[in-house]
This record gives structure tokens, sequence and C-alpha cells, in this order.
């Protein structure tokens, strides 16, 4: 890390996959209130964080997907 340049510092504190990540929480509540209940529904998007949270630190930019398949399976 004493090699990083200022770019790379700068780049690595904004993290965008975080963001698309607590975008998934809405369209998500709506489809487990949709498919099951509202207790379920609850404790899905209390339990999603953990998600992101393992796929921040992947190579592959995997957060992404999960919004447009939850908004796709939603409408």
């Amino acid at each position: 890390m004493q090699n990083y340049t200022n770019a790379e510092f700068a780049s690595a504190c904004w993290n965008a996959g975080a963001l698309w990540g607590a975008l998934t929480v809405l369209p998500l509540y709506l489809l487990g209130k949709q498919v099951f209940n509202d207790q379920t529904a609850r404790w899905t998007v209390i339990l999603w964080p953990l998600i992101p949270g393992l796929l921040m630190f992947a190579p592959l930019p995997n957060v992404f997907y999960p919004l447009p398949a939850v908004i796709v399976i939603c409408c």
C-alpha cells in the first residue's frame, strides 16, 4: 500500500459496488413481500448487507447484477 499513488487511493475510497448493493434493498423488499410475507421480506432486507459485503472483495463487478435481476423479477 505504500507504493499506491493518490489516484489509486482515491479510486479505492469510493466503491460503487456498495452503492449498487444498497440500491437493491427496496426492490428486494417488494419482491419478498409479493412472493412471501412481510416478516420474510424484512428478514431478507436485514440479511442482504452480508452479500454485497462479501462480494465487495471479489475482483469482478458481481454486486451490480442483483439490482437489475430483482427489478426484472418484480416487474
